[in-house]
Formats: C-alpha cells, structure tokens, sequence
C-alpha cells in the first residue's frame, strides 16, 4: 500500500511539473526532461516546516544582499509578517533559492519580458476604509522574474493601496471613515450623526485655524511657567488642548500624533516636557484606534480588544483626575508628574505599539489575537508588560473563543465579519458528490483561512476544522445536537485546558459521524460495491452478457438504456446477488468515452472530455458500464470519482470477461468442426490461458488482498477523513497494480485484447469451413502478432518492476512462469 501511495503522488507530481513547464514554455509538450526535476522535488520534499521556517533569516539577508530595493524589501515583509500570512517565509525562501541559482535566473528572465514598477508614490501607514484579511498578489505586472525586481514589487502593493482623505481638522469635520455601503460584510446600519459629531470622540477636536495665545509662556515666571505646563499635561492626558503645547493636525487617524510647543519656554521645563509628551502622543493613539475599533467592520474582536482598552483609559482618566487635585493643591510639580506617569507610559507604549501593528497589519480576528500572542510570547522577561498583553490577549480572544465553541460543539460557522478561522463557501453543494467527478465538497465547502488561524491554535487548526465538519454532517442528516456535551472555551497562554477540550471534542465529532455512517449502510455499500464493480460474486455478469449479447453490439445511441437496465435487474435477481440491499440503487450507464480514454484522462488528473465524433462510433459493448446512487453523508466516501474508478475497474474487468467469453465461444465452434485448423486451437488456448491468467492476477493478487486490508481497517479507522484517504488508497493500489495507471502498460495491454478479439471474430467468420491454406496462414500472423505483443508486455512490466513497482512480478510469473515468451535475464 506505502508503494501504491507512492506511486499516486508522483503520478501528480509528473503533472503539476509538466503542466507548470507547459505554462512557463507556452507549449503543450515542454521539451525538457521532466524526470530530473521530479527526482529533484521529490528529495526536496520536507515533512518538517519548522527547518524551513528556522532559515527564513537567513533568506532574507540573501535576498537583501547587492539588492537596490533591499529597505522597500524587508518593510514590505514585516508587514506581511504583521498580516499573519503563513506561506510568507517559504515563499521568501523560494526567492532566496532562485537568487542563489543563476541558472534559473536566467531561464527565468529569457523567458519572461520586462517588469513595469509602479512609480506613484503613497504610504503604507495609511489604513484603508475597511481592514483586509486577505494578502492580494502585487498589483502591476511581474513577468521578469529577477529577485531584485521580485523583492521590490512586493512592496507594490503598499504603494498604489489606496489612503483615506485627509481628516479635516474643523470642528465639523467627521469623526472616522464610515464604511461605504457597497462592502461585502453586513454591517448593521448606524446613523450618520455618529461619523458627523467631532465632539462625540475623546482625541483632540481642533480649531481650524489653530489659535494662537499672547503673550507667550516665556513672560511668566520659572515657576509659573512649570505649573502652566503642568495643567497643559494634564489636559493633553484627557484629550483637550492645551494653552502652550499644542497637537498637530493629522493627515489620516492612523498617522501618530505630533505637538508644537511654546519656543520661549524655559530649557529646563522644555526638556522634562520632551520626557512626557510621548505619554500624551500614546494616549492620543491609542485613544483614536480604540474608537475606531469599535466600530461593527473591524469586527468582534477587534471591538473586544477596543473594550479593552478603553477600560484601561479610564484608568488613566482616574489617575489624571488624581494628578489635577494635587495640582489645585500645590502639591504637583514636574518630577513628580513624571514619576506618576512611568507606569502609565509603559502601558500606553505597549498599547500604542499594537495599535499600530494591527492598523498597519490590517489584522482582523485570529491575526489580532496571533499578534498579540506573539508579542506577550516575546516579553516573557518583563513580567509587566507579559501581563499586560496576556490580559488583552485573554479580552480579545473571547468572541473569537465563542465562535469557536459554536463551530467545534454544533458544527456551524457564526461569523458575521468574516474573521474567525473557518470560512464557509456556500456556493459548493454536497449535491455535486454523486454527479461531478471533479467536485470539492468536503475539501472547500469548510476551509482555514490561514491569515485568520491564531498563532496558539496553529498546531491544532487541522483538527478544529475537521471536528466541526463532522458535527455539520451529522447535522445536515437531521441528528440532533442539542444535547451533545459543550464546554466553555478560554484562551491560556500555554496552552492550558482548551486544547484538552478541542482534543476530546474532535475524537468524540469523529466517533459520532463514524457511527452515523455505521447506521447508514456503509459496511453493506461497500460489500455491493465490490459484488457489482469488483465481481465479488459475477455470475450475475454471465446472466446479463447472454442476455444483452444483441444489444451489446449495436450503437450505444441506439441502445435503449431502459431496456438495458430490465436485463441487468433481471439478471441480478436471478443470481447469488439477489439479496443484495443495495440492488435497487444499481443503474447501467453508456458513458461517451470508451475505456481507455476514461483511464487516460484519470491517468492525466483531470476530468475525461468525449470527443463527440468518437462517441457517436462507440458500440455498447464500449460505452457500457455500472452505476450507482448513493445518499448523503455516504456520498462523502462514495463520491463521483470514487464511482468513476470504480467504473474503470469494471469497465476494464468487464472486457476482459467479453474476450474471455469471446474465446469460449471460438471453442464450441471448433469442437463442433473436428477439420478446424489444428494451429487455431493452440492459439486460441494461449489467448485463453493468457486472459484467465489475468483476470486472476487482478481479482485473487490485486483487488482482494488491498480490499481486506480496506477492510480489516473499517473498525480500526478514528474519523472519516482517515476513511476517506484509506479507501483511497485502495482505489489507487488496484488501478496502479491492474495498470491502469500506466499508460504503456495498457496500451500493449489493450493491442493484446483487441487482438484477440479479432482473432474471435475472424474463426466466426470461417465458419465451419475445412482447413485452407489462406486460414492457416492467418492464424500464424494473429499467432506472431500475439506473441510479439506479449513479448513486449512482459518486458515493459519487468521495467515497472525495476521501478519498484513489485506486485506485477507476480503477473509476470504468471504470463512467462517457463520463459516461453521472454528468456531468464
């Protein structure tokens, strides 16, 4: 089974390289040879990121080096970093490995043509109108693919993001940006009075002209002036204008606030002012982003963290009412004002750090908490801080723990903002499952969001993800939930009880779809399966052969396919498979593609596309083949492409069982024609013996031993996607051991059938006739043909076998067991 894997994953390897050299050549067929760069990728193949992510330093100071955009480079990847996107460092370490291969750099540049760099200028700082969770592609063109002009543009995207209009600073100007009606989030409506009153927000309101005061601060005395500067202190620290110090106008809310101050001031107080005006500049920050924040676009979270936060400004509000008692008093000089204010201004560092990362992060949901779990990651040394960001941490995380309660305990996405870590694409149906043979329900219908998982929950986002599709599942087949177990939910920074609460939630999500599937019919499914598409039990098939013999060989248009399906339910009831539950859900399909072009297409991962001209020639005979219904949530495992390979399998075993009957009938004829050819009978038994020979490779050697495997597994297997993936890789051992999925293989394979068949059909053409010369000479060509083909085909499978491709030396063994065809190598 570990080769059929094995064998499977190169299989798409070999495609996604040859179709990505197709793309990048602009041909249909690249010239190049594949097979070196499979080899390559194959030994590259890392089951560890964590390496990866230890270089990505390293790569960067590789890309930097002799690099002109070196500065635009490195902030457009702390941003980005900000952003939470995942595939960042690997993508930097791809840029740093073609950087460091001046072979394909030059391929890369030959083929591609000239890079056009945006030249607007912009800031990156500015914050757009409504925060983005997704990273776009850089905007422009970058055909060129030289590392310099790579590294450059990923700042591209900085520079042509569009910025807010300037906030006026009159009076009536608006407080914030309000969200345009035509964005994609639901928004619940707010009346335009709250974005219109200035006054309703707790920063600076400015007057437009800024006023001027005479005389200025240095006509007073020292101590006057300290005590003047003092209460302007104080009044920054509560968000109005001071008499001296004065705040600057903002070119966009996320810009950080400045202040003009008196000139004449004295130099003593002018430096001790310099020590405290970054405390009211963080407030200032700080202040604005909590407002903004709360608004219902930036989401739950964000608003968790902006309660947050405001909490702690209220805080400072007490302390600076505190601060303005002891002034009145005489009791407040300078110093001590810069005493009382060391711990606030930690804090409000600390706070206006994060909001700048998260407003230049454009961080919404999952991203917020990573970043505030990363940075309290970060200040384990300064307990303080660690604390500090710990208790944001906790109150921004508990919408996002809400949500993720739902999601793990009823298996639905409440996620009204779009910034919790599972989205839902309503747009893909579990109707597709049983019709489209390229369908994506269970991998799309739930996804991570990469950006949106928090950096604490990483580890076990797989699991979280699937543990809610299993509740869904249960849910949509009309299960009850209501009474299933439900804990709270709460963040700890190690960790703590939710990851055992996630841990058990999964296994019990999973033991409960398992025994929903379990009470569906799966054990009974896929015994029909096999008795049907495998033939378990085939007698069923000589039934419907002697049956259908006259409609078999006529066009497959002008087959009636009602007609067909009265035979084969006629034939089954009349066999061993009559009991079968699954009988009444058995259909006959004429599909518009004979077998090989179906198994190509499967050989080449993409769905079979008819050509309708070879459709119109096929016979039934061609076209024809089993189908199957089967409900939801069994058509999770038993989906189309499931069917589809089940189809290729009893297509392919189907025909082997029409030749096989095929030669049968050439033996009735030539025993009732003692004069036949002597030669005819020896041919026809090597085509006998070489068809028997097969089908008992493929039924007793292939497909029995992987499907006890399968099932021995069905009590032993946790959850549905470790089914899913072992009943996969039982489809694809058969195909690959039956080859199936080779294509030289079974074209060698199919010239040997089709010649047997024309051997068939021509000794039914003779007839009874008595020996000639012309017969015999005939049957000596079908006989050279035959061999040289058999020939060939147990070469080319000694090939495979090379190749570790094991389980067909039984085969050979079979077709050669006394080198008749093939002498000992």
């Amino acid at each position: 089974q570990q080769m059929a894997d094995i064998n499977h994953a190169r299989v798409q390897l070999t495609h996604h390289v040859s179709s990505l050299f197709s793309q990048i050549l602009g041909a249909d067929k690249p010239s190049v040879e594949l097979d070196t760069y499979i080899d390559l990728l194959e030994r590259s193949v890392r089951p560890n990121t964590q390496s990866l992510l230890a270089d990505a330093h390293r790569a960067k100071r590789i890309i930097s080096d002799n690099n002109p955009h070196a500065e635009e480079f490195n902030r457009k990847y702390e941003e980005l970093k900000i952003k939470n996107v995942k595939e960042l460092d690997p993508f930097v370490d791809l840029l740093s490995r073609i950087k460091r291969d001046p072979a394909t750099q030059r391929t890369l540049e030959a083929i591609a043509g000239p890079v056009q760099l945006p030249t607007s200028a912009g800031s990156a700082a500015a914050q757009p109108r409504r925060p983005q969770t997704a990273v776009g592609a850089p905007a422009g063109s970058t055909s060129r693919l030289n590392v310099a002009a790579l590294s450059s543009h990923m700042n591209a995207e900085a520079r042509q993001r569009p910025t807010d209009s300037s906030l006026p600073s009159s009076v009536a100007g608006p407080l914030r940006q309000k969200t345009p009606a035509s964005e994609p989030a639901e928004v619940p409506w707010q009346p335009d009075w709250l974005y219109e009153r200035p006054f309703l927000s707790s920063d600076f309101v400015l007057d437009d002209p800024p006023r001027r005061l005479t005389p200025s601060i240095g006509v007073y005395p020292v101590e006057a002036q300290e005590q003047l500067i003092i209460q302007d202190v104080l009044s920054l620290l509560s968000g109005v204008e001071g008499s001296f110090v004065v705040p600057r106008p903002l070119a966009s809310r996320a810009d950080r606030r400045g202040f003009d101050v008196d000139n004449s001031l004295d130099a003593t107080r002018l430096e001790m002012l310099g020590q405290l005006l970054p405390v009211c500049s963080h407030r200032s920050d700080v202040t604005r982003f909590a407002e903004d924040k709360a608004a219902y676009e930036y989401g739950m979270v964000n608003q968790a963290l902006s309660g947050s936060i405001t909490a702690l400004l209220r805080d400072l509000g007490v302390l600076v009412c505190q601060l303005e008692h002891q002034q009145r008093i005489g009791q407040l000089r300078l110093h001590r004002l810069h005493c009382c204010l060391q711990e606030p201004a930690r804090v409000l560092e600390t706070l206006a750090e994060i909001a700048h990362d998260v407003n230049q992060g454009e961080c919404l949901g999952g991203s917020v908490l990573s970043l505030l779990h990363d940075k309290a990651c970060a200040s384990a040394g300064d307990p303080k801080r660690h604390r500090l960001l710990l208790h944001l941490t906790k109150a921004a995380s508990r919408p996002f723990f809400d949500m993720l309660q739902t999601w793990v305990y009823r298996g639905r996405v409440l996620d009204p903002y779009s910034e919790f870590m599972v989205t839902e694409n309503t747009a893909t149906s579990k109707e597709v499952l049983t019709r489209e043979y390229i369908n994506d329900y269970w991998e799309n219908r739930y996804q991570l969001c990469s950006q949106r998982v928090p950096s604490f929950l990483w580890p076990m986002a797989e699991k979280v993800l699937s543990t809610g599709k299993y509740l869904n599942v249960v849910a949509q087949c009309g299960e009850a939930l209501l009474d299933y177990p439900a804990e709270e939910l709460v963040y700890a920074y190690e960790g703590g009880r939710y990851v055992e609460q996630l841990e058990s939630a999964h296994a019990k999500a999973a033991a409960l779809l398992m025994r929903l599937l379990r009470e569906k019919g799966l054990r009974d499914l896929l015994c029909s399966l096999k008795r049907f598409f495998l033939l378990d039990q085939s007698d069923f098939l000589v039934h419907f052969m002697d049956l259908a013999d006259s409609e078999m060989r006529r066009e497959a248009g002008r087959v009636s396919l009602n007609r067909l399906e009265s035979l084969l339910e006629t034939a089954v009831r009349t066999s061993a498979a009559g009991p079968d539950p699954n009988r009444d859900r058995l259909r006959v399909a004429l599909l518009p593609h004979d077998l090989i072009g179906q198994m190509l297409a499967l050989v080449s991962l993409r769905e079979a596309a008819p050509d309708a001209t070879a459709a119109a020639r096929l016979t039934a005979l061609e076209a024809f083949s089993l189908d199957i219904e089967v409900d939801f949530p069994l058509s999770l495992l038993i989906n189309r492409r499931a069917i589809t390979r089940y189809q290729m399998l009893f297509r392919h075993l189907f025909y082997c069982r029409h030749v096989e009957r095929l030669l049968g009938s050439v033996w009735l004829q030539q025993h009732r024609n003692r004069a036949s050819v002597t030669s005819a009978y020896a041919l026809r038994q090597q085509m006998l013996t070489f068809v028997q020979h097969l089908e008992y490779y493929m039924t007793f050697e292939v497909i029995e031993p992987a499907w006890h495997r399968l099932w021995t597994q069905l009590d032993k297997v946790g959850n549905l996607d470790e089914l899913i993936e072992r009943h996969s890789h039982m489809l694809t051992s058969c195909l690959s051991d039956c080859m199936l999925q080779q294509p030289d293989l079974l074209k060698l394979l199919y010239k040997l059938l089709a010649v047997c068949v024309t051997f068939c059909n021509c000794i039914a053409r003779h007839g009874g006739s008595a020996e000639s010369a012309d017969l015999a000479a005939t049957v000596e060509t079908f006989s050279a043909n035959f061999s040289g083909l058999l020939k060939q085909l147990i070469e080319a499978i000694a090939e495979h076998c090379s190749n570790q491709r094991l389980n067909l030396m039984n085969l050979i063994y079979r077709l050669n067991y006394n080198y008749f065809y093939v002498a000992a190598s």
